[in-house]
């Protein structure tokens, strides 16, 4: 069924309890299905050509915010550098280039909008999560498998 899939999960951190609903993917697209359905509105191009346009604009948009920019592509996203650190003292060196800089992408109001009015939601059955026991072992005796 078409649509945007969820399940409602219990969530253990709150007291009372309280649940939320967790996004199920069904299945995933990347450059090659993006391009494809893209061609299709727009004849006079080739997939090809616009999974090497979007591979492109995702090579300048990296360039720009090496730059020190903002990337706002209006109506749709924006991305931004994001520092994540935490520093003790004003004056504390810093840490290493992969636990200091992010990347932040948001989607813009309009964009999440035009969503939100054509999203329809399916539910998916609850499931019980259970471990998986494979082994047990009595630790006062040394018995295994009891």
């Amino acid at each position: 069924m078409q649509g945007i899939h969820y399940r409602v999960e219990r969530n253990p951190l709150t007291k009372p309890a309280s649940y939320r609903l967790r996004f199920i993917p069904q299945g995933t697209a990347g450059y090659d299905e993006v391009a494809a359905r893209v061609a299709v509105k727009n004849p006079g191009s080739s997939a090809e050509q616009i999974r090497n346009h979007l591979r492109s604009a995702m090579e300048e948009i990296q360039a720009m915010l090496l730059e020190g920019l903002q990337v706002t592509l209006e109506e749709t996203m924006i991305f931004r550098p994001a520092f994540t650190a935490r520093l003790a003292s004003p004056d504390a060196p810093l840490p290493p280039m992969e636990e200091l800089l992010g990347i932040n992408i948001s989607a813009s109001q309009p964009f999440v909008k035009d969503v939100q009015a054509g999203a329809t939601l399916v539910r998916e059955a609850w499931t019980e999560k259970i471990p998986a026991i494979q082994a047990a072992a009595d630790t006062t005796t040394g018995l295994s498998n009891v």
